[in-house]
């Protein structure tokens, strides 16, 4: 539409340039016809004619050639510009496509370099980590030293706490009814049990042929108990206790339970043993 538009007023603009040619002539003409009279002679009217015909038809030839070099140099000035306009619009596209490359290269090392720094900081945090544990360990190990462990126990119990996990045993019973044996306690740790107690409890019914040495009887604690108190057991050392006890009739096997504790002793329940007669 636009090429059309632009013929019709090319068109437009070649009839436009007739005009003065036309306008001239007919100036002329009109001039003649004025001045008739004066040319007497018919050959200088003819003359005067021609000149003035060879004016319209020069002018309106040169109008014609130069409306003809206008619209050539036009059509090429179009072109030209249509040229122009389509390096213009290549060149923007271009652009644009290198644009959205360089925005997607951009856009992709910055997440690398993202990652990267969460890799790196995830590692930081890692080794971070690491040697807080490794603090906390040692702090721990510092805030905690090793304790001693005791165990009771009725087996032949050797210098290396063999048989320590012997927990029931058969003795023999006297003629008075009352039956001797020995109960074990061994600090089985590799370190000094300080400051504790062992706590003996015989059975309901049974009774202390013998009072053991080195215990006695807590206050408002029932006849039945007995307890020792000790400043130290050294570790890999057992402790021997010599128990006569006078169980009661029509029973063939009694318990005794030992509870042991010191200020730097694990927790341990109490050790049930037994004896057979």
């Amino acid at each position: 539409m636009k090429g059309e538009d632009a013929r019709i007023a090319i068109g437009e603009h070649k009839m436009l340039g007739y005009i003065p040619s036309i306008a001239t002539v007919l100036l002329a003409l009109l001039q003649l016809g004025k001045d008739w009279g004066a040319h007497q002679t018919h050959w200088r009217r003819a003359l005067v004619l021609l000149a003035i015909m060879l004016l319209g038809v020069g002018g309106a030839i040169n109008t014609y050639f130069s409306s003809k070099k206008a619209a050539a140099q036009h059509a090429e000035d179009e072109n030209k510009i249509t040229g122009l306009q389509k390096s213009v619009e290549t060149a923007n596209k271009d652009q644009q496509t290198n644009t959205k490359i360089f925005v997607d290269s951009f856009r992709g090392l910055s997440d690398k370099l993202g990652g990267l720094k969460v890799q790196l900081k995830t590692v930081g945090l890692q080794k971070e980590a690491e040697r807080l544990k490794q603090e906390l360990e040692a702090t721990q190990k510092a805030l905690s030293p090793p304790q001693a462990e005791l165990e009771a126990s009725v087996g032949d119990v050797t210098e290396t706490l063999e048989n320590l996990d012997v927990k029931e045993k058969l003795a023999q019973v006297s003629l008075d009814g009352s039956v001797a044996f020995t109960i074990t306690v061994a600090n089985k740790s590799n370190v000094q049990a300080k400051n504790g107690s062992i706590y003996l409890r015989i059975c309901q019914g049974c009774e202390f042929a013998e009072e053991p040495k080195r215990f006695s009887r807590p206050l408002t604690s029932p006849a039945y108990d007995r307890e020792m108190l000790f400043q130290a057991i050294n570790a890999i050392e057992a402790v021997g206790i010599d128990l006569k006890i006078k169980p009661p009739p029509g029973i063939r096997r009694f318990e005794v339970d030992v509870t042991t504790r010191c200020e730097n002793c694990t927790f341990r329940p109490k050790d049930a043993l037994y004896v057979r007669y």
